[in-house]
């Protein structure tokens, strides 16, 4: 086993608060290289769920709506 896969296994078995806060600093760590190709692929999905709404095969959800769901999920 890896150094990293040990790692990551100890990280799994944090409260959600310290696996976000170590996320958090992970990703930042990488800088500016991950970010780029991040980017792209969020303009990616974006652009191709534009088009799907644009194209009629996609439908919107009034954001109240979604704030409502997700204040069940989270309760």
């Amino acid at each position: 086993m890896s150094k990293a896969e040990l790692i990551l296994g100890q990280a799994l078995r944090l409260p959600t608060n310290e696996r976000e806060h170590l996320a958090e600093e992970l990703f930042a760590s990488l800088g500016d290289s991950i970010s780029d190709t991040v980017d792209e692929e969020v303009f990616a999905v974006l652009e191709e769920r534009r088009r799907e709404y644009l194209a009629g095969r996609m439908s919107t959800v009034d954001a109240d709506e979604v704030l409502k769901e997700a204040g069940k999920v989270l309760e």
